[in-house]
């Protein structure tokens, strides 16, 4: 399967999404994340921490912030 391909396709069929983002990039294990990603989004298996996909997010400056602030106010919240 190409992810990335899959990845662009998906992208293209929904113009919902395309309102927040503009592109979304596949990372394999080790490489190096691209230049313009602003934020990364991790899936994982719950019965094998092994599997995991990492996605590269190109977020359109706007909601880029607000992405930024929603991700501090959670990260700052008490236990």
């Amino acid at each position: 399967m190409d992810i990335q391909k899959q990845l662009d396709q998906w992208l293209a069929s929904n113009p919902t999404a395309q309102q927040f983002v503009t592109k979304l990039w596949y990372i394999r294990e080790g490489q190096p994340v691209p230049a313009d990603v602003t934020h990364t989004l991790r899936l994982q298996s719950t019965s094998s921490l092994e599997r995991h996909l990492l996605i590269g997010l190109v977020v359109k400056p706007q909601y880029a912030a607000l992405v930024d602030m929603l991700l501090a106010i959670i990260g700052t919240q008490p236990r």
